[in-house]
């Protein structure tokens, strides 16, 4: 399928005075500069006017590809301006596979302010509307920034409990691109076994799904997992794969490095049977097919082990972040002994009883519920802040009453003072 250059749509725009086709021309401009990412600002000028000339059923993507280049610009407020009319427009047109793209940029862009519960918050939704409207492309996108937003968020002892409970009741394809976090994940901390288990289970299911996004990418980090074990002959079938996955797709991801390794696994491969003279004839084909797209063979021999594909989220800190609405109680031995009991147990028990001590227990376990959740933290939150509001309510009321004895005023008063 032909790919438009920007110069074609410039002659294209040129060429037309219908208000419509002039609002499509500028947002695939936009999009262009985007995506070369070598001129956002006129990139938000061509999205402006697409937004102005655009017809309500073409509005949705034109404010998203103005969201788009704001975001670039590190415009906070105007991206999110523009991303919100974008979901409203795209909402409004029975355009619902687009939506996901939406919040997945504004979970980028929270992640990025360091804004970590939000962001969250943003990519679940972003999960929930590809997987509703099986966009798989925009869900491995979710998940490209995913595994950018677990090495700036959590501390790395918790990024596989992360994505286990991700996969709790997951369907196929979210499922895989978990698989392809876990595998990236792997070959950062350099346990290349787990990694090449994690890549071969994502292309199963990937293949299984039908699903073309991502599968170049996995086949090809099996192929160098593999030629980093001697497996010379498995990683060539694999290279030969991507390489021909991504020719198809024409999509610049990996190519040039594909290319490179192909080109020496092909110097490499052993034998004079018809089955590996095919195979030599197959790579040749796909090589000279790349080259005729405009791929050359890549100098380096380096092997990406990052997520390279989304460029929207900062790159990652190596910092542990600091645990967030944490308090440490005097009451630790209490806390060991009514541990047996539930959170709504707790309420309860609370309820029936103004224990302070019970209480100060209840919120301990609400506040471990939101510290230890990756979704829904937001209602966590909002559920911890009413209780404690109700609780401190509740030590005034006790406090202001005159039946205490000055040991008990002592612990109510400390209780206070922890909260506070």
């Amino acid at each position: 399928m032909h790919k438009h250059t920007f110069a074609e749509y410039l002659q294209a725009l040129a060429d037309t005075t219908v208000p419509e086709k002039e609002a499509h021309l500028c947002t695939q401009i936009a999009r262009l500069l985007n995506e070369e990412g070598t001129d956002y600002p006129q990139a938000i000028r061509y999205a402006q006017e697409a937004v102005r000339l655009a017809l309500p059923a073409q509005k949705g993507e034109a404010s998203y590809q103005l969201a788009r280049a704001l975001f670039m610009q590190s415009e906070v407020a105007r991206t999110q301006e523009a991303v919100r009319e974008a979901i409203v427009f795209f909402e409004q047109n029975a355009q619902p596979q687009e939506v996901g793209k939406c919040y997945n940029m504004l979970g980028a862009l929270h992640t990025n302010l360091q804004d970590f519960a939000t962001a969250l918050d943003f990519f679940e939704q972003a999960i929930a509307h590809n997987e509703a409207t099986k966009n798989h492309e925009q869900l491995g996108r979710v998940f490209g920034h995913l595994a950018v937003f677990v090495r700036m968020a959590m501390p790395t002892k918790n990024i596989l409990t992360f994505y286990n409970n991700l996969s709790e009741d997951a369907l196929p394809a979210r499922k895989a691109f978990i698989q392809h976090n876990m595998g990236i994940f792997y070959r950062q901390e350099q346990k290349d076994a787990q990694a090449l288990e994690a890549f071969q289970n994502a292309l199963s299911l990937l293949q299984d799904e039908n699903i073309k996004y991502k599968l170049a990418e996995t086949s090809y980090q099996i192929a160098s997992l593999q030629d980093l074990k001697g497996e010379s002959e498995v990683a060539f079938h694999f290279y030969l794969a991507a390489l021909g996955q991504s020719v198809e797709e024409e999509s610049p991801e990996r190519i040039e490095i594909i290319l490179y390794y192909l080109s020496h696994a092909l110097e490499d491969l052993k034998g004079e049977d018809e089955d590996t003279a095919d195979l030599r004839r197959h790579a040749l084909m796909l090589i000279e097919k790349a080259e005729n797209l405009g791929y050359k063979v890549a100098q380096s021999a380096e092997i990406d082990t990052e997520d390279t594909e989304n460029p929207d989220l900062a790159y990652p800190a190596q910092e542990e972040p600091a645990q967030n609405l944490d308090f440490t109680s005097r009451l630790a031995e209490v806390a060991q002994l009514q541990k047996s009991l539930s959170v709504e147990e707790l309420a309860k028990r609370y309820a029936e009883t103004k224990d302070a001590e019970i209480g100060l227990i209840w919120l301990k376990k609400l506040l471990s519920q939101y510290n230890q959740a990756w979704f829904g933290r937001k209602g966590k939150l909002e559920t911890y802040q009413k209780a404690k509001a109700v609780f401190v309510q509740d030590l005034e009321n006790q406090l202001q009453g005159t039946d205490l004895s000055s040991e008990e005023r002592a612990t109510l008063e400390k209780i206070k003072t922890e909260l506070d």
